[in-house]
C-alpha cells in the first residue's frame, strides 16, 4: 500500500510534534508499507534536533517543499532575541501595543492557524508526486490544522482516500481557551474542523475526549 504522509512538523525539527509519526514510520516499513512523507524546506520549528534524521528508515522518500518564515518576519519586527508565540497566544500588561494586535490579527484572521501559508506550495509538490506516482492513502497530521485543508482539497480533486491525523484539539484548544478568538473566527474554525472530520474517510485521535469533540 502506497501512503503518502503531509505533516508540516518532520526531523530536523525536534520535539513532541514529531514522535508521533516519527516512531510509526518504521512499523510501517516493517508490514510492508510504501510511504512518501511530503514536509516543509526550512519550516519555522520551534525545535531543531538533526539527530533524528538519522532514524528515518531509507525507503521513506521524503519531499520537501518551501515554506514563508513568520519567524523571520517576527524576527525582523521585534529583534532578532525575539521568538515568534509557538503553542502560546496570550497576552500581558507587558506585551506591547503591536505585538497584540498582531496576536490578535493570527487569532482571528489567520484562521486555524499561521502555517496555512505552507499550504500552496504543498499543494503544488502533492500534485506533482500524484501525476507520476499515485497513491492509495494520503494521511495529513496536525496541528497544525491548517495541513488537514490539504487533504480537503486533495480528496475534493482526485476523489482518494484521505486519513485526519489528530494529535491535538482544534477548536477546544488550550490557547484559544485563554485567548479567545471573536465569535465569527471561533464559528469559523469550528466549521473547518466539523469538514475536515466529516469529509475524511478515517480520523485518528488521540483519545476519547477528542473523538467525541469532532462528532
Amino acid at each position: 500500500m502506497r501512503i503518502l504522509l503531509i505533516s508540516y512538523y518532520f526531523p530536523p525539527c525536534g520535539g513532541a510534534a514529531v514522535q508521533r509519526w516519527h516512531k510509526w514510520l518504521p512499523e510501517l516499513m516493517e508490514k510492508g508499507f510504501e510511504v512518501t512523507v511530503l514536509t516543509t524546506e526550512d519550516g519555522d520549528y520551534p525545535v531543531l534536533d538533526p539527530s533524528l534524521t538519522k532514524e528515518i528508515p531509507p525507503q521513506v522518500k521524503v519531499l520537501r517543499s518551501g515554506t514563508p518564515s513568520t519567524a523571520r518576519l517576527w524576527k525582523l519586527l521585534f529583534g532578532q532575541q525575539s521568538s515568534v508565540p509557538y503553542g502560546d497566544l496570550s497576552t500581558s500588561r507587558s506585551t506591547g501595543f503591536f505585538q497584540k494586535a498582531l496576536i490578535w490579527a493570527r487569532l482571528n484572521l489567520i484562521i486555524p492557524d499561521a502555517r496555512k501559508f505552507w499550504n500552496p506550495s504543498a499543494l503544488k509538490a502533492a500534485e506533482t508526486l500524484l501525476r507520476d506516482h499515485p497513491v492509495d492513502a494520503v494521511i495529513t497530521t496536525g496541528p497544525p490544522h491548517s495541513t488537514h485543508l490539504i487533504g480537503l482539497e486533495l480528496k475534493k480533486r482526485h476523489k482518494l482516500r484521505w486519513i485526519a491525523d489528530w494529535r491535538d484539539p482544534w477548536s477546544t484548544v488550550y490557547y484559544l481557551k485563554l485567548n479567545p478568538p471573536c465569535g465569527l473566527s471561533l464559528r469559523r474554525h469550528r466549521a473547518l474542523e466539523r469538514k475536515v472530520a466529516e469529509t475524511a474517510d478515517l480520523n485518528i485521535v488521540v483519545s476519547r475526549h477528542l473523538a467525541r469533540q469532532l462528532t
